[in-house]
């Protein structure tokens, strides 16, 4: 994601990566979060779940972002 940034914003490129990597771990620290209450209330056992969960999200996103990018082209 980090090359995309930089390939669609060249003249910012250091703003573009600053808000980037911002975004990740603010989604970070809120998976992080939310682990910890599902771990707490319905037990670790869910802790695969979660990341397979996870998983299919970013797969997901990255194939719709790889299609658009593609489309502009």
């Amino acid at each position: 994601m980090l090359g995309i940034t930089g390939e669609r914003f060249k003249d910012i490129s250091g703003t573009a990566f600053s808000f980037v990597l911002s975004v990740a771990l603010i989604g970070n620290m809120l998976i992080n979060y939310l682990m910890g209450v599902i771990a707490q209330n319905f037990g670790i056992s869910h802790l695969v779940t979660v990341a397979i969960a996870e998983m299919v999200i970013l797969a997901s996103l990255c194939f719709i972002i790889l299609n658009r990018l593609k489309n502009n082209k």
